[in-house]
């Protein structure tokens, strides 16, 4: 079993397997839930890297995307925008997560209108970078056989389908199969995602909704799944070490539930404000209730100049006992979409306040014909 700075996901799959009262190490101090805290099952899920935000736009307005237009990102935050889409699209975002940590975020993926709807296919990867090998029975890492060095890979490849059922209501789903591990020790899963998005022509206000992650559960398994006995460990002596193989907990997926809702504040004729098309302001609002969290709301703010130049902000409140400061959560960042004959290329930067964990930056790139 490889053992790493960077093993946590890992390391917390393993340590699933036990039921006994986690202990400082050494000191033999339990580690209890006080009565005043709440008792969450953040951490307790596989393929968390499906709740890492994508596309710069909807980063930069915290993780309001519930009830944004259609787009290659839509698959991520609303399968039911997918509908909206008139033209061939593709694009893709990227992100290094944790300052210089070397681990890197890629989501990319492109959308065709055909049979009276949208079909779209994207892959989302999480990836560690490369982490020396160390294991039990080589704790040097000098492994001849494996290699000196392991990755840690997270994949979602999905499908989508998309259509409008009237002229306001667009209804989309897909299906995406999910691995994530490393080469000694993987685990899968197919999952499910499906939203849906109504215009209510009232003021310019939308409404989105969203279920996804909706699939089954999975274990880790693989030739790293392994310790050694010793024999004064074993219940009946036998002599020598003895290979044993861990029996990891099956891990269910993050499933959540996200609505949103986007309110014209200015630059359309049914905006709340004035009714200048050169500036647009929306107002957005989402909130998401999964299965390991609280719910967690969303503010954000979008202005457009021209439908060209944008700016965007927001505030995400991960709604949690642990103690953070106010900047933890706040986005910001611009869109630039420059005109290209007959098609449009859109450029995105997003900057996320992670707190003691530092800044995540995002780059998008989109191209629409």
């Amino acid at each position: 079993m490889a053992y790493t700075r960077f093993a946590a996901p890992l390391a917390a799959v393993l340590l699933l397997g036990s039921t006994g009262v986690a202990t400082a190490q050494n000191l033999g101090t339990p580690i209890l839930i006080g009565p005043e805290e709440n008792i969450t099952r953040v951490g307790t899920r596989g393929a968390n890297f499906l709740e890492l935000p994508i596309g710069a736009r909807e980063a930069a307005l915290a993780g309001a995307g519930t009830a944004l237009t259609a787009g290659i990102n839509a698959m991520y935050w609303n399968p039911g925008a997918m509908a909206m889409a008139e033209s061939f699209a593709m694009g893709g975002s990227y992100s290094e997560l944790f300052e210089g940590s070397g681990v890197s975020h890629f989501y990319g993926g492109a959308m065709l209108p055909a049979l009276g709807g949208v079909f779209g296919v994207s892959v989302n990867t999480l990836s560690s970078g490369e982490i020396e090998r160390a294991t039990e029975r080589v704790p040097s890492g000098d492994l001849a056989t494996l290699g000196s060095a392991f990755e840690w890979r997270s994949t979602a490849v999905g499908g989508y389908y998309a259509r409008m059922i009237t002229d306001r209501l667009g209804v989309g789903a897909g299906i995406k199969f999910i691995e994530e591990g490393i080469s000694e020790a993987s685990a899968r899963w197919t999952a499910v995602d499906v939203g849906v998005r109504f215009e209510t022509g009232i003021y310019g206000t939308v409404i989105g909704a969203t279920v996804a992650n909706v699939g089954g559960a999975s274990r880790f398994d693989g030739s790293a799944i392994t310790a050694i006995i010793d024999d004064n460990e074993q219940l009946f002596p036998t002599g020598r070490d003895i290979d044993g193989k861990f029996i990891t907990n099956e891990l269910q997926l993050p499933t959540y539930l996200r609505f949103g809702l986007m309110v014209d504040l200015a630059g359309t004729a049914t905006s709340v404000l004035s009714t200048d098309p050169r500036h647009r302001l929306s107002a957005l609002l989402d909130v998401r209730d999964a299965v390991d969290t609280g719910a967690q709301p969303t503010v954000a703010l979008e202005y457009s100049f021209n439908d060209i130049l944008f700016l965007r902000g927001g505030k995400f409140w991960r709604n949690e006992f642990v103690s953070r400061d106010f900047d933890d959560g706040l986005s910001a960042g611009f869109g630039l979409n420059l005109p290209l004959g007959d098609r449009t290329i859109e450029f995105g930067f997003a900057q996320t306040s992670n707190g003691q964990l530092g800044t995540t930056r995002i780059f998008t790139i989109n191209f629409e014909s």
